[in-house]
């Protein structure tokens, strides 16, 4: 997943994360999540 966007948007309040990733059969994905409620992990 990679976030695309980290900021804040017009429609709702808080900082939000616009990230896009491909599903298990390649088909790219797109979705906005709110920044309280991920957790960062560390890369191998």
């Amino acid at each position: 997943m990679t976030a695309t966007w980290v900021g804040p948007v017009a429609f709702a309040p808080g900082i939000w994360l616009i990230c896009e990733w491909f599903d298990a059969s390649g088909k790219p994905q797109q979705g906005m999540f709110d920044a309280a409620t991920l957790e960062p992990v560390a890369h191998a």
